[in-house]
């Protein structure tokens, strides 16, 4: 405690790091559970009071921490949510307002020049502890945003956000089995979720997402090939037509006159179209979401009585895992991984994550059918294998 209390009192980089650990120490310190540490801490109270009180006064008596100009981290956070860059999705805007305070909290009167690197990697770390994984990358993410946009805007020269080694989350390890995919997708058309089919299948063989599948239009199947960008992330993607999806695009071709809507042309008609007397309309990501969730529970509901025994662990899946099983299922299909990117818009680093994350799923599958081909064998020539 004296030591680190002693190291804090530095105006150097090395002090500023000592007063930040001495903070997420304070913060995190229990009431001593028993005679032992009830004495251990009267041994050195004092130097926790002084401690506390030293960071305490260092906001308005401490030079480092005043800073030397109005470019402190709150204002570059308002300059960034005020003209983001215009690349920056709305979805990415709104996850990271929602994580501002945790940064305004830390550093909001820090001169933007004064943190380094080893401040932020230090609280990325104490947020993995205290939050979560996928929350400490958030928010890091978001101050780095915001760096970057200082650096354009020459308040900085660099940004403290970079190699920070961030950890990345295991993620999901869900893929559409074949067998699960087409029952569902069978009872979907059978029980009024066409739209709800639509989407498993087209994701399924585009590995387009919920918010990019939601902005085809019918006019976009008169080309054998689809050539969009990615709406949260601008990547581009080049996908063609396969008869799966082409027949769900007839069938809704077929189904227009059902919709009670006059389209100038049936090809600016949604392709994902939603019906009801106040929702009707195209889809966008949440209302494909929420009705592909609607859809699972009604089957649920089925399966429980004793129906439909091939969807019992259809409840596992997300509408979303329908991307990751596309990149899958064209890796299974002996598409080399250079060439899957190109198709689903994935980054090659991203592809080649899901594809890691699924390894052991698809080496089970892969030693089943080794098993397989190795029992015939053994029969051909007369092996006993019991």
């Amino acid at each position: 405690w004296a030591g680190l209390l002693r190291e804090a009192h530095a105006q150097t980089a090395d002090g500023e790091a000592a007063r930040t650990k001495l903070r997420i120490i304070l913060e995190k310190l229990q009431p001593p559970a028993d005679d032992e540490a009830r004495w251990r801490r009267a041994m050195v109270q004092d130097i926790i009071t002084a401690a506390s009180d030293y960071l305490a006064l260092r906001p308005t008596h401490d030079p480092a921490r005043v800073p030397r100009s109005n470019r402190t981290v709150s204002s570059m956070l308002d300059g960034y949510f005020a003209n983001p860059p215009k690349a920056t999705s709305g979805s990415t805007l709104k996850q990271y307002l929602k994580v501002r305070h945790h940064i305004d909290r830390r550093f909001g009167p820090e001169d933007v020049k004064s943190l380094t690197r080893g401040q932020i990697r230090l609280w990325y770390e104490d947020l993995i502890e205290t939050r979560s994984l996928s929350m400490a990358n958030l928010i890091t993410a978001a101050l780095g945003a915001a760096y970057s946009w200082a650096m354009l805007n020459d308040w900085v020269s660099d940004s403290p956000c970079t190699k920070l080694k961030k950890a990345q989350p295991e993620g999901r390890i869900m893929i559409w089995p074949f067998a699960i995919e087409s029952a569902f997708v069978t009872w979907c058309d059978e029980n009024g979720f066409e739209d709800v089919a639509d989407a498993v299948v087209t994701g399924c063989y585009t590995g387009a997402s919920q918010i990019d599948m939601c902005t085809l239009r019918l006019g976009d199947f008169n080309s054998d090939i689809w050539r969009f960008r990615r709406v949260k992330t601008k990547q581009e993607a080049v996908v063609a037509w396969l008869p799966q999806v082409r027949a769900r695009a007839e069938r809704r071709r077929q189904a227009l006159a059902s919709d009670g809507i006059n389209y100038i042309t049936p090809d600016v008609a949604p392709f994902l179209f939603r019906r009801g007397e106040l929702t009707r309309g195209p889809h966008h990501s949440k209302t494909i979401g929420e009705r592909y969730r609607e859809a699972r529970t009604a089957v649920m509901a089925q399966v429980r009585i004793g129906d439909l025994p091939e969807l019992v662990t259809l409840h596992e899946l997300n509408l979303s895992d329908t991307r990751d099983t596309c990149v899958t299922r064209l890796f299974l299909a002996g598409i080399p991984l250079d060439r899957i990117p190109l198709w689903t818009g994935h980054s090659q680093r991203d592809a080649e994550r899901i594809l890691r994350r699924h390894y052991l799923m698809l080496t089970e599958e892969g030693a089943q059918e080794t098993a397989a081909l190795y029992e015939r064998y053994a029969a051909v020539q007369n092996l006993a294998l019991k």
